[in-house]
């Protein structure tokens, strides 16, 4: 009996860590049929969403860095996060992007503008999906467990937290 991807709704066999059509980390502990998480409910968008209780003082202004993650180990790869940045992939026809994923090889799962990751006035960081075609996902790091976030809605994002911009999985740092 095989287990589906919690990314891409792919078969996976028992005992496989990885998903072999997307590369996403899938637990082996994971029951036989994963459901999709339930949907972040948010209140309307704000345009300054309020800080979020319990998170660490502010980073200072444009100060964060996605760390690339392949099978649940960092790669190396380091992409700088300025105030406000859109994540995606270079295309004639969309134009450049401030975090060009387009030679990961999980670059075939993200889309052309496919979040935004920003720092409010307070220095809360924010993550926020563009409508992307296979989604964007945040793990905080409390809960080890990821969650699509709803798109074009703004999701407060903090040091330590995972996000997966379709099945490119990064660690969100803003401190050392």
């Amino acid at each position: 009996m095989g287990r589906r991807c919690p990314t891409c709704g792919a078969n996976v066999p028992e005992g496989t860590g990885i998903c072999p059509d997307c590369g996403m980390e899938i637990s082996v502990g994971q029951p036989a049929e994963i459901t999709q998480a339930p949907p972040v409910t948010m209140e309307q968008p704000t345009p300054q969403p309020a800080p979020v209780e319990g998170v660490p003082s502010p980073s200072p202004a444009g100060v964060a860095r996605l760390l690339l993650k392949r099978a649940g180990i960092l790669t190396g790869d380091e992409f700088p996060v300025g105030k406000k940045v859109v994540i995606g992939r270079f295309h004639e026809e969309t134009g450049p992007v401030d975090i060009d994923l387009s030679n990961l090889h999980e670059s075939v799962y993200v889309s052309r503008r496919h979040a935004e990751i920003y720092q409010d006035a307070s220095g809360q960081w924010f993550v926020k999906d563009l409508g992307s075609t296979c989604g964007t996902y945040l793990c905080p790091s409390n809960t080890g467990q990821f969650q699509k976030l709803p798109a074009h809605q703004p999701v407060p994002i903090k040091d330590g937290d995972e996000v997966a911009f379709g099945n490119a999985r990064f660690l969100f740092r803003t401190q050392g």
